[in-house]
């Protein structure tokens, strides 16, 4: 299901994913306007600015209905729940782990981790951060959403996944 690996900067009780490579991983997309034409935007794959981690849910361990619904009762508020794979997470550059067997994380939490970026100017890792998270957009909206709640559906949001070989319009 995954493996781990023997780098400094795995921290105890996380696992990184690696294999399948198909699994998804599920983002809440919290805002509508994060949505463009039914897409996710970067702004849906931009990680928490003092950790540099994207929370995420294992396809492995929750469907997309149950992390969505997990999230709310956590206090969340969603428009639904789009996925990227482990494989995607990887061709963009960047990390997922399991960190479910933290204290205080839920059975099949886990995160992309933008820390691997080589830059150190604050401009040029903004930069680096909203380059990969727009990235990430564009793989998940190849996919399409894996889950819209009924209100999203009323509000108009449509499956619509792009074609395998649009070219990424993003603008970042």
């Amino acid at each position: 299901m995954s493996d781990s690996t023997d780098t400094d900067d795995v921290q105890p009780r996380e696992v990184e994913l690696m294999h399948p490579p198909d699994e998804h991983l599920y983002r809440q997309v919290v805002n509508a306007e994060f949505l463009d034409d039914n897409r996710p935007t970067y702004q849906a794959f931009m990680p928490h600015s003092e950790s540099d981690e994207l929370s995420v849910d294992r396809g492995a361990v929750l469907t997309a209905q149950a992390a969505y619904q997990n999230f709310l009762d956590n206090g969340g508020s969603s428009v639904g729940a789009w996925p990227v794979s482990v494989d995607d997470v990887h061709q963009a550059g960047l990390r997922a782990f399991d960190d479910s067997a933290k204290p205080g994380r839920h059975d099949g939490h886990a995160y992309i981790s933008f820390n691997a970026n080589p830059q150190e100017t604050n401009n040029a890792r903004k930069n680096w951060r909203k380059q990969r998270a727009g990235d990430l957009a564009h793989r998940a909206s190849k996919h399409g959403p894996a889950y819209l709640p009924e209100s999203s559906r009323s509000a108009g949001l449509v499956a619509l996944p792009l074609p395998l070989d649009e070219p990424n319009s993003e603008s970042l």
